[in-house]
């Protein structure tokens, strides 16, 4: 996606590629008489130039800043290393970019100042004087050091358990005659202390302590907003997948917004930055492979130079699946692009995302610190005896083969799902659904059910999210989340239900799927109907694992019981006929009958208890208090509930939504998980997937800004269906 700028008529700027941020000086075209000034930006969103949803149009946040002359660079003017930490001190070195648009040679008084982002309170500071010519583009760096007083006494370390985060402010003035200072300009920005390190034998350190990284793939989609990048949703997703076990997250495949990476600062989540998706040879007729040589080095410089101070980053990935790996030419670039990043920033590794690796890759691998290794676990072993100091991460897994591999093999230093969250586009990869009648028959009688899809998704139309994700798009956990939190000792027992298949039928699944499973025990019209169900846990395996329903223990059966055939469209990833077993599970067979299931091991218990009949709606925010701010939301959970109060998880309703007149807020989307429901998310209704769908609020409107002390009052109600309407409020601070 293209963007070009003009203001006043004239042609000033632009990028073409949609994910990187640019910066035009708009000075000299500015009107200098009291005539309006025009700013028009151009999208060109042409072609087929994205494998997943691109959205379009300004869908990240736009700055319009007024500077003095003389200034602090304000895109990737500020780069703060730490080049020594203890537990006794940490040494800071910043280097700030002063630029002089004045007309005269210029000399500047840079101070720096550190304080402690959580309190406020100044830790170090100093100054220092810089002489900046004069001309186009004149700048000059100021370099101020440990030795220049910038120590910090018993540092706080920013890490995934205890993100703490310092400021630095520069304050750039112009010294006059007499030595007075004039003229005055301040650039800020946030930073970490932190160690961090890589090796075969130790695999990823973060502060000297060796760390997995449970990671996640995420597109930069937000569901049902598409692809707008507001703050609140931005910080919500990285909030959802931390409270579900991920420490790292993996920005595929381009650089995320500003927001996201904030985001990850605060909340502790690991980054790896990725730059690219294809370099000289594409993947679409209409994608970067067009621009790739005339504009990599300045969307490199661009990634490198806006996120450096992220403590969050700690490997920058320059590309994913590059169709030119194995040619000599990619092998070269991987070279060139490796050497290009260490330029700019040598303080973090360098990896790319091969596919289905062989020796073939070794070229490619190389010049890189670390190895990117998708849907490679049976290589992760053969190649560390061919490539002892190679080191790995797993940066795309499927979501039943996560893990393997991982623990006990230090030199594979994580694992990045496919995917974390579900995404708009590559529609239906992770899809699930069955065969029935001479379908089951002819995908049975070939012995090879690759064929039950097509270009791995075994859903049509309407179809229209990948539902290969951890996390549904609206934020909700799906099946394969739960088994994750068993498997990252999240939680320490779990339970899933698979939904009752039709009489003969097959359940294909690609790679990416997961079976159709539920965290419900409500299944009227099943009585006495056999129904699997798999219970998850980490226990020591002397520990019995249990499963009662309605008191009654049942027998558990074979680890893949015969009530669920092995599923299908596995091809080139059997995995030596283990691709579907399931680490840490334990099979069981139950005739339905309404009431309590419960799994119970050593002391963890879990217990699904059947719903009633749906008798209202219950809406829940996700905070009560917001900003009032455009880039703030509440997100408002919709649910179908019973008499008591139990979500009913089989409930399909229409769901009308009204923000009261009056609200000083307005309803920015509306959707559920449901990959099939195709209704616009700008409508103001949704339809309850698995009991449940979401409503998000946002402070003020396209006309009215927002307003502190406000209140913003949504009522959901589902008349047709003759449930209790529901209303709930969130303030604006």
């Amino acid at each position: 996606m293209s963007s070009t700028v003009w203001l006043n008529g004239q042609h000033i700027g632009g990028r073409p590629y949609g994910y990187s941020t640019f910066e035009i000086d708009l000075t000299e075209y500015m009107n200098t008489n009291d005539d309006p000034n025009v700013l028009v930006v151009r999208v060109d969103n042409r072609g087929q130039n994205s494998r997943w949803y691109s959205g379009s149009g300004i869908y990240r946040h736009v700055w319009l800043t007024r500077t003095p002359s003389l200034r602090g660079d304000r895109f990737g003017g500020i780069s703060i290393t730490t080049p020594k930490v203890t537990d006794g001190n940490a040494e800071v070195e910043v280097v700030a970019t002063v630029r002089n648009d004045g007309k005269s040679t210029a000399l500047a008084s840079v101070t720096v100042q550190l304080s402690d982002e959580a309190t406020g309170e100044v830790v170090a500071s100093t100054s220092a004087s810089v002489v900046i010519s004069v001309g186009p583009n004149s700048t000059a760096d100021a370099t101020l050091a440990a030795e220049d007083g910038l120590v910090i006494a018993d540092p706080s370390r920013w890490d995934v358990d205890s993100p703490s985060l310092y400021r630095a402010t520069v304050t750039i003035s112009s010294v006059g005659e007499g030595s007075t200072e004039v003229s005055t300009d301040t650039v800020s920005t946030t930073f970490g202390v932190r160690t961090i390190s890589f090796d075969s034998s130790m695999g990823f350190m973060l502060n000297g302590r060796t760390l997995k990284l449970q990671g996640g793939c995420v597109h930069h989609d937000n569901g049902p907003l598409g692809s707008m990048a507001l703050d609140r949703a931005e910080e919500r997703r990285v909030e959802v997948l931390k409270a579900n076990g991920y420490n790292a997250i993996r920005t595929s495949h381009n650089p995320p917004s500003p927001a996201f990476l904030d985001a990850c600062d605060r909340l502790g989540v690991v980054v790896m930055n990725e730059a690219f998706d294809c370099w000289e040879w594409g993947k679409n007729t209409d994608d970067y492979h067009l621009e790739f040589d005339d504009w990599w080095q300045e969307d490199l410089r661009t990634m490198l130079l806006r996120d450096r101070n992220h403590p969050s980053i700690v490997m920058w990935s320059i590309g994913n699946e590059i169709p030119m790996r194995d040619d000599p030419k990619g092998a070269e670039l991987s070279q060139n692009l490796s050497d290009y990043v260490r330029a700019i920033d040598p303080t973090r590794a360098v990896t790319s995302a091969v596919p289905m690796t062989t020796s073939d890759d070794d070229p490619f691998f190389a010049p890189l610190d670390v190895a990117g290794y998708n849907y490679s676990p049976l290589m992760y072993e053969p190649d560390h005896e061919a490539h002892p100091d190679r080191i790995i991460v797993a940066t795309e897994t499927f979501p039943v083969w996560s893990w393997r591999g991982v623990e006990d093999q230090s030199w594979v230093i994580g694992d990045f799902i496919w995917t974390a969250i579900d995404y708009i586009g590559e529609s239906g990869i992770g899809a699930n659904g069955y065969y029935t009648g001479s379908d089951a028959e002819n995908a049975i009688g070939d012995g090879d059910i690759q064929a039950c899809a097509s270009d791995d998704t075994v859903q049509p139309y309407a179809y229209h999210i990948s539902f290969c994700g951890d996390i549904d798009i609206v934020g909700h956990r799906k099946p394969q989340a739960f088994y994750r939190n068993v498997l990252w000792n999240v939680s320490k027992l779990e339970l899933a239900v698979h939904a009752p298949m039709p009489e003969g039928s097959i359940e294909p699944l690609t790679p990416w799927s997961w079976p159709d499973e539920r965290q419900s025990w409500t299944w009227p019209g099943h009585e006495e109907r056999d129904m699997t169900v798999r219970v998850f846990s980490r226990a020591d395996p002397s520990v019995p694992v249990k499963l009662y329903l309605n008191g009654e223990e049942v027998a558990a059966t074979d680890p893949w019981s015969e009530a669920q055939d092995d599923p299908c469209c596995i091809g080139q990833f059997d995995y030596g006929g283990a691709f579907w077993s399931t680490p840490f599970s334990t099979t069981f067979v139950v005739p339905y009958a309404a009431g309590n299931l419960t799994a119970v091991v050593g002391d963890d218990v879990r217990t699904l208890v059947t719903a009633g009949a749906p008798v209202g709606l219950r809406l829940t925010p996700d905070r009560d208090i917001i900003n009032a701010d455009r880039s703030d939301l509440a997100y408002m959970t919709v649910e179908v509930v019973d008499a008591y109060g139990r979500i009913v998880p089989n409930a399909v309703v229409d769901v009308s939504l009204t923000v009261t007149e009056g609200s000083e807020g307005e309803l920015a989307a509306a959707g559920s998980g449901n990959p099939e429901d195709a209704r616009s998310f700008q409508s103001n209704a949704c339809t309850t997937f698995n009991g449940r769908c979401m409503a998000i609020l946002r402070p003020g409107s396209a006309s009215k800004p927002p307003v502190v002390n406000g209140v913003i009052k949504l009522t959901a109600s589902a008349h047709e269906a003759g449930l209790v309407s529901s209303s709930a409020t969130v303030a604006t601070a």
